[in-house]
């Protein structure tokens, strides 16, 4: 499981590279880490998005940016990027075979 989320995250963002996407530093999670909560809700919690991004919040898969005033407070925020793994092998696989 952790493969598979950590290959769909880093297809996602190489994808968005590939495109000159940039993400609003503003934003609290990137594209890629938001284009990965469905493809995981899809491979492993039978299409539930909301069960999905909790798994991937509570694991540290996606991490939340600090805001400007959280950092300037001292707030702590998680910081464990994604991983690489075999979710898009099986995904592509799935539609190759459809």
């Amino acid at each position: 499981m952790e493969d598979t989320i950590t290959t769909t995250y880093c297809i996602c963002e190489e994808f968005l590279k590939a495109v000159g996407h940039r993400d609003d530093p503003q934003a609290r999670l990137s594209v890629a880490e938001v284009m990965t909560i469905p493809l995981v809700a899809a491979a492993f919690f039978g299409g539930n998005i909301e069960m999905a991004r909790s798994f991937l919040d509570e694991y540290g898969y996606i991490h939340r940016r600090r805001s400007q005033r959280a950092a300037s407070t001292g707030g702590s925020a998680r910081h464990r990027p994604l991983g690489v793994g075999g979710f898009v092998l099986a995904f592509v696989g799935s539609i190759q075979g459809a």
